[in-house]
C-alpha cells in the first residue's frame, strides 16, 4: 500500500466550502482507507489535509510478468 495526500485550501472567511469538500472526499475513499485529518492555516487561508492508503496498481513490468505466466 501506498500513502497519498489531497490538499483542500480555502480563504480565510470561505472555509465552510473545503471542509464540504474534505468531507465527501473522505466519504469517498472510506474509513479503511483514511490514515488522518489535518487543519491549520496557511497562506491567508485554511487548510486541510487529508492522508490516505491506495492500493499499489500493478506497473507495466507487473502486467508483463503475469501475461507470461499465463502462457
Amino acid at each position: 500500500m501506498k500513502a497519498k495526500f489531497e490538499i483542500f485550501k480555502s480563504g480565510i472567511f470561505s472555509s465552510h466550502e473545503s471542509y464540504k469538500k474534505a468531507a465527501l472526499f473522505v466519504t469517498r475513499i472510506g474509513p479503511d482507507n483514511l490514515i488522518s485529518l489535518t487543519q491549520g492555516i496557511a497562506d491567508g487561508g485554511h487548510a486541510i489535509v487529508v492522508w490516505y492508503w491506495v492500493k499499489n496498481a500493478p506497473t507495466a513490468k507487473d502486467r508483463l510478468k503475469a501475461l507470461r505466466q499465463k502462457t
